[in-house]
């Protein structure tokens, strides 16, 4: 069933590339653009060098209140281009023009379920950290792939609340996790999966560091492991909560 869900959630971008076009990349597009045209009216610059981010600092509040913009229109965005996606997927709701349909309740509430599983996942977090402190930091590069596969496998196990938040439909984060009781094997190939992809992106970035273009291919590429983490977890909800066949 891994490969299977695997296979079905990359199928759904490859297949369907001009509707991940329109939903995913015109609004990142938009912002960066935007971002882009601000730095060169503050900076005179594209991209900001180290002294122009430090002369921003020192302009104390206004530093703040607009490095609070620039995090609220990303997660707005961010909001907006997942929440469109699992709409798509499990309600074929495609963009009527060149941007996704925006969904303000629904956004609103994905935001929501994704602040409490992030404090839900505190708590494997901070075990995490404990056990650093106790083993040494110097056993961290051993401990973190464990740790991960581990942090992944509770997070895809309550996760299915997301799409159902996307859709409109209640659910609660102990529902999930008892809807994907008996899945949990297929759930624990899956994060170990994304641990060894994650490893594999990591050492990519390093290796081309900042090197111009391939910079950009490095975004590219992570934003789509972002989108194939999405689709995972919205077949899982297919499959799992509204009975569907791979």
């Amino acid at each position: 069933m891994t490969w299977k869900i695997l296979l079905h959630s990359y199928r759904m971008i490859a297949n369907n590339l001009s509707v991940v076009f329109r939903i995913a990349l015109m609004p990142w597009l938009v912002v960066v653009s935007l971002i882009f045209m601000s730095n060169l009216v503050r900076f005179g610059h594209f991209i900001p060098q180290p002294l122009d981010v430090q002369s921003a600092q020192d302009l104390g509040v206004g530093y703040v209140i607009g490095a609070f913009l620039v995090v609220a229109i990303f997660i707005s965005v961010y909001l907006w281009v997942i929440v469109a996606w699992h709409r798509f997927i499990l309600l074929a709701e495609t963009p009527n023009g060149y941007f996704a349909n925006w969904h303000g309740r629904q956004n609103f509430d994905y935001f929501v379920k994704g602040i409490l599983i992030m404090l839900i996942l505190l708590i494997p977090m901070i075990a995490f950290v404990i056990v650093i402190a106790f083993f040494g930091v110097v056993y961290w590069f051993l401990l973190l792939p464990i740790f991960g596969v581990i942090f992944s496998f509770l997070y895809i196990r309550i996760s299915l609340v997301l799409p159902a938040a996307a859709l409109g439909v209640p659910m609660k984060i102990g529902e999930s996790w008892a809807i994907t009781k008996d899945a949990s094997m297929t759930i624990l190939r899956l994060a170990v999966l994304s641990v060894g992809l994650g490893i594999v992106m990591g050492l990519f970035d390093q290796l081309i560091g900042d090197q111009g273009i391939m910079t950009f291919v490095a975004l590219f590429l992570n934003a789509a492991i972002g989108l194939l983490s999405v689709s995972i977890i919205t077949t899982l909800y297919g499959v799992l909560v509204e009975g569907r066949e791979l």
